[in-house]
């Protein structure tokens, strides 16, 4: 459900409508020129250190010998900086933001380098180093002067699902520096309720679908039917709405919510872990926490001991218990492409229901997961999920936490693991 590049080990989530911009003949003297000058700056610190008595024409020649391979690899044909990686290279670069960091160090090092030339190098020694920060001036300079280098920010690190294709719009000037140009799908017409999601403090939106009366009622029948423990029996088709007996049934209307979702996590470059975490967030503020008994208690043939809401029913009903609740993140989770689970757990010596995320679905290369809660079960396939908490009663906590009352209690029954949707059928609604 993710587009990728993959190259040297790393792979990079591309998003909706999005290619990476063709490296510049400009773009790749610049980094020609930069790396030209970090390769003179060892070689400056060779000749300081071991080789105090080098001859001039050594001390200048190398440090051109250095710039013209890297000019000659800057000017090779495109394709050939396609085949050797030097050009994915420059893109992934770019794209991250690591040129900035990459800055930091060159002015460091020609800050170094110069007061050594002053205090510590001859006449044979300087034009190595003189060599090195103009290099490094020039390399700065053209990279300064490309509009497609980007210096201050990743760029999305939000995937777009397959389903969701087509579906999101996206100005062509959402490249720009401002993520402010973003475009936010709006609430359906006469949606109700409304929802509020929080993309980051005091930045807070409406969110809602439209949920027919019909749907409702097909949902309430089905659940009906098996006494309110279809989820326990068929926990994919609950989540999902991609198989019998739960087919298409509601799930246009996860959809549609997840897209605004989305545009909302694109708007402000939300990474992964902090769209799960928005989504976790949501759910534990939006929907408050009601018992079965209670809250079924109007339901043809209830009130009902035991009642798994199906998403579309609990966002209709805005409520429910640790099942309702952990079903509607999960399967808002799933569509926006997350790996998740169903987590039944003992605590306390009762039973409870949570949502387990897959660390892999969050985590770009190189990122950890220090300090965070793993759970797992003996069938859990080996898999250890970060541990999520719908049912919270004023506060919020993120994936990776388990609340501190239940840490030494907490034991995890069973894994539900729930995967990615199926594709979308052109079944009826109801």
């Amino acid at each position: 459900m993710t587009d990728s590049y993959s190259w040297w080990g790393f792979r990079v989530r591309i998003p909706l409508n999005y290619s990476p911009k063709p490296v510049t003949r400009g773009e790749s003297l610049a980094f020609a020129m930069l790396a030209a000058s970090l390769i003179t700056l060892v070689w400056a610190a060779v000749v300081v250190v071991a080789l105090p008595h080098v001859r001039l024409l050594t001390a200048i020649g190398v440090p051109m010998l250095i710039a013209a391979v890297a000019l000659a690899t800057a000017l090779a044909p495109a394709n050939l900086l396609e085949g050797s990686g030097i050009a994915a290279w420059m893109i992934l670069s770019r794209e991250k933001g690591s040129i900035r960091r990459l800055d930091h160090w060159l002015v460091l090092s020609a800050v170094v380098f110069a007061a050594v030339s002053v205090f510590r190098i001859g006449r044979p020694h300087g034009p190595a180093v003189l060599c090195m920060l103009l290099e490094a001036a020039v390399g700065m300079l053209l990279l300064l002067g490309q509009e497609c280098v980007c210096l201050n920010r990743k760029r999305w690190s939000v995937a777009i699902p397959e389903w969701l294709k087509g579906r999101l719009k996206v100005k062509e000037e959402d490249d720009s520096p401002e993520p402010e140009r973003g475009v936010v799908i709006p609430p359906d017409d006469g949606a109700k309720p409304l929802y509020h999601f929080k993309a980051a403090e005091g930045q807070a939106y409406a969110v809602g679908v439209m949920i027919p009366d019909e749907l409702i009622a097909a949902l309430r029948r089905l659940n009906r039917e098996h006494r309110g423990y279809l989820y326990q029996q068929e926990p994919q088709a609950v989540v999902l709405a991609d198989r019998s007996p739960t087919e298409s049934l509601g799930r246009e209307q996860v959809e549609r919510l997840c897209a605004q979702v989305l545009s909302i996590a694109r708007k402000h470059q939300l990474s992964r872990l902090a769209l799960a975490n928005a989504v976790l967030a949501f759910v534990q503020t939006e929907i408050p926490y009601g018992f079965d008994r209670d809250s079924t208690a109007g339901f043809e043939g209830g009130p009902f001991e035991e009642y798994g809401r199906m998403p579309p029913e609990c966002l209709h009903d805005s409520v429910g218990d640790c099942e309702c609740t952990s079903i509607l993140c999960t399967s808002l989770l799933a569509y926006l492409g997350f790996e998740t689970a169903l987590l039944s757990v003992v605590v306390n010596s009762g039973n409870h229901m949570a949502v387990g995320l897959l660390p892999d679905s969050v985590l770009l290369p190189g990122e950890r997961l220090d300090g965070l809660d793993l759970v797992s079960a003996k069938d859990s396939g080996g898999k250890r999920y970060l541990y999520g908490e719908t049912a919270l009663d004023g506060c919020n906590l993120p994936f990776g936490a388990i609340p501190a009352d239940w840490r030494d209690s907490l034991k995890v029954e069973k894994v539900m693991a729930i995967g990615l949707p199926r594709p979308a059928t052109q079944k009826a609604e109801a």
